[in-house]
């Protein structure tokens, strides 16, 4: 298996474990370098660890939700802009539009095929503006 992810740092915040592990498992497999955690509050706690290239997270999640990660990733002093990409079970036109209008980068619909999670985790992992 070739390795396109080699050395891409990723966040995975997804609640439900089995999917959780699926996903670290391939994005692994890929070459990533995956930390995972199970909910918004657990995700900024590792955020204050280290920063990585880029963040997947679950929408729906029991306390906070995703919107609200969203909006504490972008608030926190980074030193470049963080790609956040929802993946989501949710993927209608206005779906696309509100997470969009949210400020995530982009959106994967779950279950998301493991070439098109590579190609868009590497987009964006090239892509780090620095932060104004």
């Amino acid at each position: 298996m070739q390795q396109q992810l080699s050395g891409v740092s990723i966040l995975l915040v997804e609640d439900n474990p089995e999917g959780r592990e699926v996903l670290e498992t391939v994005l692994t497999l890929a070459g990533a370098s995956v930390r995972t955690a199970s909910n918004a509050e657990e995700a900024l706690e590792l955020l204050r660890g280290s920063v990585p290239a880029v963040i997947i997270t679950d929408i729906k999640m029991p306390g906070h939700n995703g919107f609200w990660l969203l909006d504490q990733v972008r608030a926190l002093p980074l030193p470049s802009a963080v790609p956040v990409i929802a993946y989501t079970g949710h993927v209608s036109r206005s779906d696309s539009q509100q997470l969009r209008a949210a400020g995530f980068d982009a959106h994967l619909a779950k279950p998301a095929e493991l070439d098109e999670i590579e190609q868009m985790v590497l987009a964006f992992a090239r892509w780090r503006p620095a932060r104004a």
